[in-house]
């Protein structure tokens, strides 16, 4: 039977394949069709195979490139869109159903310019083609010349007098113009056209928001909900709304009402977004699972639990629901990143790095993929690396505010204030109308302490961004960097008014109130959150360090503990754990934090500058020194280690000459270091060089007249260069600050030996 069939099928092959070759228009026109079809069912990926296979018959085919070019804005593949209706002008420049794409297109990419004149070609050679002038409003008000953004829109609703968007956009422009009562009109007008268009709902409810009008608002948006009562984008704005009025129970009920009405994992994936919005990170962990039991292979609902997880600190639960996309897709590049963000954050920097680097190899034109290779690098101390990735980043994708954002901080870090606030006007010059871009030049003005600067730019995200906390915290972090306490408290009070649950917003106010001498009003307000959220490793983080500042050790240790059960990656509260054991002595336990610490963070010198310094409390003296070195090894200019090397080198009776060398980095280092002056000093007084130690030991004493240490190192020094009385003195002091037993014994010794 196969072989009948192969003999039969065979001269069939040939004579289709004849028959294409004698007639391409009829076989361009068969796979144009297909395409088509393909298209209109959402399968864009087999359309553009249709389309390419429609090319090989007739190359100078603009509809088919027209065609080509709206299947890859719909597979986001806008370069090839682009290179594709560029083909099609080239062959036939009056086409103005190209024209008008390609002007959609330079609008996507923020090129208002090139936008402004595909509209103007479109509308000079049809000058009632609404959809340019709806182009040519947009490039206008991209531009903010509101004006002529009015005029366009007014003539898009002229000759599209029945259609809701023209309207919705006159509107939008002449609120931005400052004409609130003439918008109003056009957003409802907009919504009596067409009472089941989302976008009019939408407008009109946002327009009576932003204009204080929230009860017209609500009423705005549920009438939208009840003409289209599974359109879930109305539901989550009238939840915006009700969130910020702090309408808890109105808003858990239409949650219900939408989970119950639109059964689709994209609902799921909408809501979980909203609660992971405003940082109730459970709550969106269980609508994201919601939407699995539907979707059980949705890899964007898995995708976000494991950005949630990351966020949570939860590495494990990240890595397996990665682990799931990956087993489902292993080419999936996006996927691939998470891993190596994984890797990352379980302190495998050097796997981090090369999984990265993988990444960016498969997808050299993502700009996400070289920003997190630079996140990698920053955590890695490869600080040259990190900027080119940024840098290449940005290359790729101008559009790509992170990788601004992270350049900017790297060369904050760096000192680099000149370099990041370059990076950061540019950002704004790009974007104006971007929240994220005004904080981020504001960021940079509040190191510089231009803080009327920086409040501009602040007011002008507040303006764009009404609806985040982290604008106002700012706000309130510029006043209280100049001493106005009403005005910071009033901000970060606000902050949590949108935001209950935005943790930075309650730890800024509870250091505020700490610093204006007002602990246990930060201590009730902090208890009574995690009374109400168990779960907020932030605020119990927040919690410790305010006890801790109090002295009030045991709960302080209760809290950190609580983080590091919460979290148990967060270094952070590991680090304040083991400060607060060893300042109740508990050294011992104090080295396990650090120790584990140092397990996620391998290549951390600080952590081994720590490390030492606890196990020379400990009179380890042979393990601190090899923490100094490591530590040394892998940051060769830190004065603090180079200095606390010298110090274990010289007490164990080392190489003074190497010790002497190791202090006389430090000092080189870091001038004004009181450390590296007494270190340096005392080893000098160890090789019998008393003039020279002199000056550096009373700079030491001068610094800090209440260390034992320090005046005893001068004491013993004024002696040794017979200087007795003055000696004699210090030893006194130093005994009296209460020296450790071992120096006070020497300390005496002297004192007796001098009388």
């Amino acid at each position: 039977m196969s072989h009948w069939f192969l003999k039969a099928s065979l001269p069939a092959l040939v004579l289709l394949l004849c028959a294409c070759s004698r007639d391409p228009q009829k076989a361009k026109q068969q796979y144009l069709e297909s395409g088509q079809r393909y298209a209109r069912k959402g399968d864009h990926k087999s359309a553009i195979i249709q389309f390419q296979n429609a090319l090989r018959y007739d190359r100078q085919s603009v509809d088919v490139l027209h065609h080509l070019s709206e299947s890859y804005l719909a597979n986001r593949q806008p370069r090839e869109a682009y290179a594709a209706l560029m083909q099609a002008v080239a062959i036939d420049p009056n086409r103005v159903d190209v024209r008008l794409n390609l002007g959609q297109l330079y609008l996507g990419a923020r090129d208002f310019k090139k936008a402004e004149e595909q509209a103007n070609f479109v509308i000079q050679h049809d000058p009632k083609n609404a959809t340019g002038h709806q182009i040519l409003g947009a490039a206008m008000a991209a531009q903010n010349n509101h004006p002529k953004a009015v005029e366009a829109f007014e003539k898009a609703a002229q000759l599209a007098p029945q259609e809701a968007s023209s309207f919705i956009n006159l509107g939008l422009s002449l609120n931005a113009a400052g004409k609130r009562a003439e918008a109003e009109l056009n957003f409802r007008k907009a919504v009596d056209l067409d009472p089941r268009s989302v976008p009019a709902h939408l407008a009109l409810g946002e327009f009576l928001a932003r204009t204080g009008q929230l009860e017209s608002a609500e009423q705005a948006l549920q009438k939208g909900i009840d003409a289209n009562p599974e359109a879930t984008g109305l539901y989550l704005a009238k939840a915006d709304l009700l969130a910020a009025q702090s309408k808890t129970e109105a808003l858990d009920a239409l949650a219900a009402t939408l989970r119950q009405r639109v059964r689709k994992p994209e609902t799921a994936l909408a809501l979980g977004d909203f609660f992971a919005r405003r940082d109730q990170r459970e709550r969106a962990i269980q609508e994201y699972r919601r939407g699995l039991e539907l979707a059980p292979q949705h890899s964007e609902l898995k995708a976000r639990l494991v950005e949630q997880h990351l966020a949570a600190g939860k590495v494990e639960e990240a890595e397996r629901w990665n682990a799931e996309i990956l087993r489902d897709n292993p080419k999936d590049v996006q996927a691939g990143i998470t891993r190596g963000r994984i890797l990352l954050a379980q302190g495998k920097r050097d796997e981090a790095i090369n999984e990265l680097r993988q990444q960016v190899t498969r997808a050299r034109d993502s700009a996400q993929a070289h920003h997190f290779l630079g996140l990698a690098y920053v955590r890695n101390l490869q600080a040259a690396q990190a900027k080119a990735s940024f840098q290449e980043a940005m290359r790729l994708d101008p559009g790509f505010l992170p990788a601004r954002q992270s350049l900017a901080e790297l060369q904050m870090s760096l000192g680099e204030l000149a370099a990041a606030r370059e990076v950061a006007e540019g950002s704004v010059r790009t974007f104006p109308d971007n929240a994220a871009a005004r904080s981020l030049l504001a960021t940079v003005l509040l190191r510089e302490r231009n803080f009327t600067a920086a409040r501009e730019h602040l007011s002008a995200a507040r303006s764009l961004a009404p609806q985040d906390p982290a604008v106002l915290v700012m706000l309130g972090v510029s006043h209280a960097a100049e001493r106005r306490w009403a005005e910071a408290e009033r901000e970060f009070e606000s902050a949590l008014k949108l935001n209950p649950r935005y943790s930075p917003a309650l730890a800024e106010l509870a250091g505020l109130w700490v610093l204006n001498g007002q602990p246990a009003k930060a201590i009730a307000r902090l208890q009574a959150h995690v009374a109400a959220n168990p779960e907020d490793a932030d605020t119990y983080l927040t919690l410790g360090s305010v006890y801790r500042q109090t002295r009030d050790y045991a709960r302080a240790q209760a809290a950190f503990e609580r983080v590091v059960q919460l979290a148990p990656r967060n270094m952070q509260a590991r680090l304040q754990l083991a400060s607060v054991l060893q300042e109740q002595g508990h050294l011992d336990q104090a080295i396990e934090q650090f120790e584990y610490s140092l397990k996620l963070e391998p290549r951390s010198s600080s952590l081994h500058a720590l490390l030492g310094t606890a196990r020379l409390k400990k009179g380890d003296a042979e393990a601190a020194r090899q923490h100094f070195e490591q530590g040394l090894a892998l940051d060769p200019s830190s004065a603090v280690l180079a200095n606390n090397l010298a110090v274990t080198m010289a007490e164990q009776g080392g190489n003074l000459d190497a010790a002497l060398a190791l202090a006389q980095k430090a000092r080189q280092l870091a001038p004004d270091l009181v450390n590296a002056a007494d270190t340096l000093g005392w080893i000098h007084y160890q090789k019998g060089l008393y003039n020279s130690a002199l000056p550096l030991l009373e700079e030491a004493v001068r610094k800090a007249p209440e260390s034992a240490t320090y005046n005893y190192h001068l004491g013993m020094a004024l002696i040794a260069a017979g200087q007795k009385e003055r000696g004699r003195t210090h030893l006194e002091t130093a005994l009296r600050l209460k020296l450790d037993a071992k120096d006070a014994a020497r300390a005496r010794e002297a004192l007796g030996k001098a009388r």
